[in-house]
């Protein structure tokens, strides 16, 4: 009985990465409306990006994902970070004409147990933590992806994580999708916490002809194969997905270099094969990939490291983020030329 409290204690904080105190300053909420002088509509403000980078919020907060044709056509919100006067909401067409040449576009997906209002927060703290060891990089898109993962009252908590497992697909077509619509000479990096990893993983799956159930991209990607600069943190999806004819096979034709970190001792990835018990498989962030010649020719792109040392017996995100060590492989995989 003891053993089975344990692990329902672990399941209800999987793959939620709650605040650490030492980076509490860096994670205030983007909850609450402000009304700024000469600003309209603004968000909470976070602080200020450095003077060649800009910041962005894309929502896709969408439950819904159909296999009719509501599926061609996902809508997204855009913000941007206006300096002084915050987050302020803008369009496509404003995200499309800010795009000037030399520019490295980093998307960030967090992980589960986001609520709407914290989206923010953890973005500006992910974008802290990669310019910290990257001050010499040139200008930075930071673009922080919005998916439904806040916590879902009244379920248990197996059943809770297994409602945010069965949203991911949907999440990865919609990225996809957003993906399919940029400029593809712009060098693109994926960055990915926990269940924000399985959704980068199942994008780019879809964007290079794959397909995850009924789910299909319906976007021509004329991004160069090998092109996408991936990081991936305790990532919480099965370990095999990348294994010919598995979940995300066709992912690695999209990847330039990826930068996988997984941590053998994770208390809450330990407990992912109770996710299914149909098909229990370990969690890629806790066993890293053990099949590296499968991939082939492209094994090199692949860098991972068991990061136990660094980050040690927990889950949590700001852990990774606080660690220059780690920080150092993300922005050199995600920023380099």
């Amino acid at each position: 009985m003891k053993r089975l409290a344990l692990a329902s204690h672990f399941l209800f904080l999987l793959f939620a990465a709650l605040p650490s105190a030492s980076l509490a300053e860096s994670l205030v909420p983007a909850s609450t409306p402000v009304q700024k002088p000469g600003c309209n509509n603004g968000v909470a403000d976070n602080g200020a990006a450095r003077p060649d980078d800009s910041l962005w919020m894309v929502r896709s907060r969408c439950l819904c994902c159909s296999c009719g044709d509501k599926q061609k056509n996902p809508e997204f919100r855009f913000w941007r970070h206006e300096g002084n006067c915050g987050w302020q909401e803008t369009d496509w067409s404003d995200w499309t004409a800010a795009e000037p040449s030399g520019t490295v576009t980093v998307i960030y997906v967090h992980g589960n147990r986001v609520e709407e209002g914290e989206a923010a927060g953890r973005g500006w703290a992910a974008y802290r933590a990669l310019v910290r060891e990257a001050a010499d990089s040139g200008p930075i898109r930071f673009v922080i992806w919005a998916w439904p993962s806040a916590k879902l009252p009244g379920l248990r908590p197996k059943r809770d994580v297994q409602v945010k497992a069965a949203r991911t697909p949907c999440q990865s077509y919609r990225l996809a999708h957003f993906l399919t619509q940029l400029n593809p000479e712009t060098q693109l990096g994926l960055w990915g916490y926990s269940f924000g990893a399985r959704i980068i993983s199942g994008a780019l799956h879809l964007t290079e002809g794959g397909a995850l159930g009924c789910l299909q991209s319906d976007g021509s990607d004329a991004r160069p194969a090998h092109s996408v600069r991936v990081a991936m943190l305790a990532a919480a999806m099965d370990n095999d997905w990348w294994l010919p004819g598995h979940h995300h096979e066709r992912a690695w034709s999209a990847v330039d270099r990826l930068c996988l970190l997984y941590n053998t001792c994770d208390p809450v990835l330990r407990f992912y094969p109770r996710l299914d018990r149909r098909c229990p498989a370990q969690a890629l962030g806790y066993t890293g990939f053990d099949w590296p010649a499968s991939l082939g020719d492209d094994a090199w792109r692949l860098e991972q490291a068991d990061v136990c040392c660094e980050i040690g017996k927990t889950h949590d995100e700001h852990a990774y983020l606080a660690s220059d060590a780690v920080m150092r492989r993300v922005s050199e995989t995600l920023l380099a030329p």
